[in-house]
């Protein structure tokens, strides 16, 4: 069966534009696949096989999103939360508060995930993926954006700009109900940041260790090892982030050189 829409549509709160694919049935698995989709002004692909065989049906995904528009993605996330699609899968209903005029319009994302779990229960998935953001300002999201408060109180000198990030990027394994990361990477012209830790999807909490750098992106080696040299963050060796997603707890490890 062959299917084609250039009609807007929604699918569980996702508003779907432009899809072409085919889907096909042989015994018990039926297999989709949507090489041409767009979502929230981005170009997706989606590939999955449903296999019905056995007490409970079980999918293998494969999905990738280019280039959305991050405002447009999590206006789709919004109804979707408030068509109760999501919250379902939470046991903690206040896990993760959007709201949609706090948004940027300059934010893009790219989104791509390789999974396979029960059809019912996404907190039972296992695989792999990537997220991806680019933003001006996406160094004052709330996960991140308290770096700059919280090491103005050590008094340590720093650059103008020393925290101005605009990418993110963050592959991750899926077990079950944890993303698990281990080279979460946040940059800016001048700072980087590097991490690992993972996030549990049912209560919203979170669990990393941070490292800061300056010239984290500067590309000339001399003026790299010269700023690295004098780099005032090195008095820190760590930061430790716990606690739910919205309010983070931070504790700032101080190096002992």
């Amino acid at each position: 069966l062959n299917l084609q829409s250039t009609t807007p549509f929604t699918v569980k709160g996702f508003k779907i534009s432009d899809l072409h694919g085919s889907v096909e049935k042989k015994a018990n698995i039926t297999t989709c696949s949507f090489p041409s989709l767009k979502i929230a002004n981005g170009k997706a692909q989606l590939n999955f096989d449903l296999d019905t065989n056995g007490t409970e049906d079980a999918v293998k995904l494969n999905f990738s999103l280019k280039e959305a528009n991050k405002k447009l993605l999590i206006k789709d996330i919004i109804q979707s939360k408030k068509d109760g699609y999501i919250d379902k899968f939470s046991n903690n209903k206040k896990t993760i508060v959007l709201k949609e005029d706090s948004l940027s319009d300059e934010g893009i994302v790219s989104i791509a995930i390789q999974a396979e779990g029960p059809m019912d229960n996404i907190l039972q998935f296992e695989g792999t993926g990537m997220i991806h953001f680019k933003e001006p300002k996406i160094g004052q999201i709330n996960l991140f954006g308290k770096i700059s408060e919280s090491l103005s109180n050590l008094k340590i000198p720093l650059p103008s700009g020393a925290f101005s990030f605009n990418e993110l990027y963050i592959p991750f394994e899926l077990n079950n109900e944890s993303i698990n990361f281990d080279d979460l990477r946040l940059t800016g012209p001048l700072s980087k940041m590097t991490a690992e830790g993972q996030f549990n999807l049912s209560s919203g909490t979170i669990d990393l260790i941070a490292r800061l750098s300056l010239v984290g992106n500067i590309s000339v080696p001399i003026v790299k090892n010269l700023l690295q040299f004098a780099d005032p963050l090195s008095k820190i060796a760590e930061i430790k982030i716990t606690g739910n997603f919205q309010q983070p707890k931070w504790e700032l490890l101080l190096s002992s050189n």
